[in-house]
């Protein structure tokens, strides 16, 4: 719950901030608030439904994958930005609850919010299903996992690997 909380707190703070800095610019667009496109709510629906599972999916994949999980944030940044360029004449891209809230509460708009509070969890939740069912639990959510750093991830794999071999090591 708390990172929920300070999600919707930066979402919240992030809006106000653009409206401050950009006043009335910032209101000509509604502050980016996310409504449905001209396609009407079940396509956004599916759209945001669709494009956050193809995110987490990928997410997933680089993580559980130790030569590719160092490159996570730039997959998740490059699929991040073909999920606007394809959803945003659909459903104006939201693939977060927070995002939808921030400018809707200070906007005051509720146009299809629904689907943004909704299809998000909805496409992670299936992605996460589908993974689990296809390759596994995710070893650890760490997005890089190094010698460096103590991993405070419950049951991560990577670390239980890397305790295993430090204890042949040493008695080697």
């Amino acid at each position: 719950m708390t990172y929920v909380g300070a999600q919707l707190r930066g979402a919240l703070a992030g809006t106000a901030l653009v409206l401050f800095v950009w006043g009335q610019w910032a209101r000509s667009v509604q502050l980016g608030a996310t409504t449905p496109g001209r396609f009407g709510p079940w396509p956004a629906l599916a759209a945001e439904l669709v494009l956050t599972f193809v995110l987490v999916t990928v997410v997933f994949h680089f993580v559980d994958r130790p030569r590719l999980m160092r490159f996570t944030p730039v997959a998740a940044g490059l699929t991040t930005l073909a999920c606007i360029l394809v959803e945003a004449p659909v459903a104006a891209t939201s693939l977060n609850p927070a995002r939808t809230l921030g400018p809707d509460v200070i906007v005051g708009s509720s146009t299809g919010l629904w689907i943004y509070l909704a299809a998000p969890p909805l496409g992670a939740l299936v992605a996460a299903v589908v993974f689990q069912r296809t390759r596994g639990d995710v070893p650890c959510a760490k997005l890089a996992h190094t010698d460096d750093c103590v991993c405070h991830f419950r049951d991560c794999a990577y670390r239980e690997a890397a305790e295993a071999n430090a204890a042949v090591m040493s008695e080697g």
